[in-house]
């Protein structure tokens, strides 16, 4: 294992001490690309940067689908002291218009298809921003060649140096960039790394989620750090998962969101279990189908518990894996994370009593970018304050028991409810809107919007007003931000503060059994 704290030493020693070793491959490939050409890759893709005037400090957009140039991108990035600031690709104007407004950033790469998506945001802040079109003609050129007249970059980062300007939806409000350092990243790495299973050079990494989320990349830095392979699929596939990780050798995936019940849902295949696959680390498997899970597929599933904000934090140790599936337990802290459960004024809870999950140790992001106020409510006494609400055993093992967040998660996505109302306030025959999770057997949660109209529109013609708003959201929120679930009211429940009371809001349109119009196909997902 490579202990150090930068990415760049990380990248040149890994290419020095596995060199033709295979580093990175796509799913299905035979050829991989190995760790020397991993280092020589991210050595012209800095060149290519710096040439584009991109200095150390700068920040940088990637908006890619998965292929090996995104990594490269992104490890050229961050070695040359530079951030890179990934957007979602399923972004539209909106989403995409704060990101490259609140970042600063310099530059974006981007793939063709999404060069409209960035035209228009920028047409809508009314600001110019340079754009790197990496057509798919392009891997050659830019992974294999050396740019003509560059020059190698001298700077060399250090464990503070910020690596990613990684936004994620926050309990309130828009985004929030997570700051990363490269400390973050290889720290969390080496936690990753060490088990169970111990990772090394013979094992087979597998990700299916979009490199724009921090998942992959920590499985790629894993990867560099113990010499293993990482093997990336275009995308996460339930029918197609098995037969990808049988026929790539994998040893280990990470498994998040609605994976493992849609893994459950498919027809059992008599060779699922026909795998190398020696463990499986996974976040928020549903406690009554733990067991399920591991006697199908033949493995056994740790749990683990963190956030972009903090990295690793709990995992469940190999001995205590087989008395507590389907418990709901998620794990002890890593040896370098303290925690603490607290209640509503901060002091300790006694244990098996509830309260908000409390962290600090090394590798936590370094602030909100451009938010002190929110970085000031998450740190303020020198411990994150998760939001989350856990209860400790006398043993200090972990049980999650649910968020206090404002927050709706679909499919592993985080869904800010004020941002997806923000838009549909915006429609000119909306009042109001308030959006809610509602419970989902596949996907966790699907968004529901309750909404004021404007006028009285006849009850036949609800349905109608909601369909046009819900089309109107389409080129202005990624697909799983916008609403499956619609209602039209006349009125919200307030809150002393003049807040719409969700809770309250769900109660009541229940009682009285408010109308609820699923739009979902008219979204085609």
């Amino acid at each position: 294992m490579i202990a150090c704290n930068d990415l760049r030493t990380l990248t040149e020693t890994a290419a020095a001490r596995w060199g033709d070793r295979p580093a990175l491959r796509m799913a299905g490939d035979e050829k991989a690309m190995s760790y020397a050409e991993l280092d020589r890759a991210v050595s012209y893709m800095r060149q290519r940067l710096a040439q584009m005037g991109v200095e150390p400090g700068d920040r940088v957009g990637v908006m890619m689908s998965n292929r090996i140039a995104f990594p490269i991108c992104w490890l050229g990035i961050v070695t040359m002291g530079a951030s890179m600031v990934p957007l979602n690709r399923y972004y539209q104007s909106a989403d995409a218009a704060h990101l490259i407004s609140h970042s600063g950033m310099k530059i974006l790469i981007l793939e063709p298809e999404y060069v409209p998506v960035a035209q228009k945001a920028c047409a809508e802040l009314g600001q110019e921003l340079s754009l790197l079109v990496f057509a798919d003609t392009a891997d050659e050129e830019f992974l294999h060649t050396p740019p003509e007249g560059g020059v190698e970059v001298a700077t060399r980062p250090v464990g503070e140096t910020v690596a990613n300007i990684q936004y994620t939806s926050g309990t309130t409000g828009l985004p929030k960039g997570c700051v990363l350092t490269h400390l973050y990243w290889c720290r969390l790495a080496r936690m990753i790394a060490a088990g169970p299973p111990l990772l090394g050079v013979d094992d087979v990494l597998f990700t299916a989620q979009p490199f724009y989320y921090m998942d992959p990349q920590w499985n790629l830095v894993t990867a560099m750090t113990t010499g293993a392979t990482l093997v990336v699929a275009p995308r996460f596939s339930a029918t197609k998962f098995w037969q990808q990780v049988r026929h790539d050798g994998v040893t280990f995936f990470y498994c998040l969101g609605m994976m493992p019940a849609a893994l459950l849902a498919q027809p059992v295949d008599p060779q699922e279990a026909d795998h190398k696959v020696r463990a499986v680390l996974v976040s928020g498997i549903p406690v009554d189908i733990h067991g399920e899970m591991e006697e199908r597929f033949g493995v056994k599933w740790y749990e683990s518990y963190g956030m972009t904000e903090t990295g690793g934090d709990l995992r469940m140790p190999e001995s205590e894996h087989d008395r507590l599936v389907g418990t709901g337990a998620i794990g002890m802290p890593y040896h370098d994370r303290e925690v603490r459960v607290v209640d509503d004024a901060g002091a300790v809870v006694p244990r098996g009593e509830n309260g908000q999950l409390i962290l600090r140790g090394p590798g936590l992001m370094d602030r909100y970018f451009r938010d002190p106020d929110a970085t000031a409510r998450v740190f303020g006494d020198g411990w994150f304050h998760t939001g989350d609400v856990v209860r400790q055993d006398s043993d200090g093992m972990v049980y999650f028991v649910g968020r206090t967040k404002d927050m709706i998660r679909r499919s592993g996505e985080n869904v800010a409810a004020v941002e997806v109302e923000r838009v549909i306030a915006k429609h000119p025959g909306v009042l109001s809107v308030a959006c809610v999770p509602e419970p989902d057997a596949l996907r966790g949660e699907e968004v529901k919007a309750f909404v004021i109209l404007d006028g009285t529109p006849g009850a036949a013609d609800v349905e109608d007003r909601l369909a046009e708003i819900r089309a109107w959201c389409g080129d202005k929120l990624a697909y799983f931000k916008i609403p499956r679930y619609w209602s039209a009211i006349e009125s919200f429940p307030l809150t002393p503060s003049e807040r719409v009371a969700k809770g309250q809001l769900v109660t009541q349109a229940r009682e009285q059994n408010i109308p609820v119009w699923d739009l979902a196909e008219q979204r085609g997902q």
